[in-house]
């Protein structure tokens, strides 16, 4: 009976390591990007033009788009440039704008970011240190709350919260990112990065982006992702950029260094980019490669394979468009298109998706102020 009973024991231990060794499995992060093939030639075969939308303003230009958020209200565009949010609805007709810019009440002196929340839309300018918020269907303003940071990046995690993303600009306490309340409240913090090391802020590596099943984060020349986790307030390591230059994962912190190395191509420096968007079955991401700028659409039900995109390609489709906003659950990416390079292609011989492109629009010099070219994913 004693044998049988420590047979047993060791059974039970055997089973417990075995379980345990799964779990670790499974928390283990999914690796990114080990080998990168050289950008794709055959990008007429990889997208389907759907639609192409022109937003349509005869009285106020747009001169710098940095965010748009569509729902079924329509688009709500960010011009940072022109310190101005203005709606659109679903055909490109100019509906309103929400505040202005000035120093009275509901008035702002810039605008870095927006959000929506039910039936309001939040402003955040760093030049009041506050948030602005609007009724969405009448444009009037509600309230304006302090917000003691400078964020360039807001995503909000549910109706009474949000996150925000400093990219390295120092505060009190030195985090990257922080998670605070629409009163003004810094709930906790996340991501401490060193103010004498790393703190000029660089646009064009590190990200705080949300998709269809989270938000993600990643540090300014980091090469991990993480994911947020809404039942426990906190981070969770989701993926690595495996191609990233060993130097940046022994020292991230290190910017005037890897900055002044960034444009010189021999120095093969690599670290992911500024981009992060991701529904079901793909990932776009940008990156930088030996001193290129690629992007790169990764196919997740395919063991995450890589499609790199480069302007290098001789493609015209490629060049005529900007980086995409969005990735929606039908697998589209938006691409903001603004008139001049409209205009700049009009007369031009076209073929592949720049002939469908341009069989889906009239161009109207005197109202459209930009274009949204929607392509799906094949």
């Amino acid at each position: 009976m004693k044998k049988i009973f420590n047979v047993i024991i060791i059974i039970l231990v055997f089973q417990n390591c075995s379980i345990k060794s799964k779990e670790e499995i499974d928390n283990q992060p999914i690796e990114l990007l080990k080998n990168i093939p050289r950008p794709t030639e055959e990008i007429d075969e990889l997208f389907k033009i759907n639609s192409v939308i022109s937003l349509k303003n005869p009285n106020s230009p747009l001169l710098g788009v940095t965010r748009i958020i569509e729902n079924e209200l329509g688009y709500f565009v960010l011009d940072k440039t022109s310190t101005k949010v203005e709606r659109y609805d679903l055909d490109g007709n100019y509906i309103q704008s929400y505040g202005n810019f000035g120093s009275g009440p509901g008035e702002f002196g810039s605008v870095y970011d927006i959000f929506i929340i039910k039936d309001n839309i939040f402003l955040f300018s760093p030049a009041d240190l506050a948030l602005f918020s609007y009724e969405i269907e009448t444009g009037n303003f509600i309230n304006k709350t302090k917000l003691v940071a400078f964020p360039q990046k807001i995503e909000i995690i549910n109706d009474s919260e949000f996150l925000i993303y400093v990219s390295n600009n120092p505060t009190d306490t030195n985090f990257n990112v922080y998670r605070c309340d629409l009163n003004g409240n810094f709930l906790q913090e996340y991501f401490p990065f060193d103010p004498n090391r790393s703190s000029s802020i660089i646009m064009y590596t590190g990200f705080l982006s949300k998709t269809n099943d989270g938000i993600y984060y990643c540090d300014p020349f980091g090469y991990k992702i993480y994911k947020f986790n809404a039942k426990t307030n906190d981070f969770d390591l989701t993926y690595t950029l495996e191609f990233v230059s060993d130097i940046i994962k022994e020292d991230r912190e290190n910017f005037d260094y890897f900055t002044s190395m960034m444009p010189i191509a021999e120095n093969r420096i690599r670290f992911g980019g500024s981009q992060f968007l991701k529904n079901d079955e793909y990932i776009f991401m940008d990156f930088t490669y030996d001193a290129y700028i690629r992007s790169v659409l990764i196919n997740i039900k395919d063991n995450y394979s890589p499609i790199v995109l480069g302007k290098s390609v001789n493609n015209e489709f490629l060049k005529f468009i900007e980086e995409p906003f969005s990735l929606s659950n039908e697998n589209e990416l938006l691409f903001p298109i603004g008139p001049e390079k409209f205009q700049s292609y009009a007369d031009t011989e076209k073929t592949g998706l720049m002939k469908d492109i341009f069989n889906m629009i009239n161009i109207d010099e005197n109202k459209d102020v930009l274009y949204l070219v929607k392509a799906e994913i094949r």
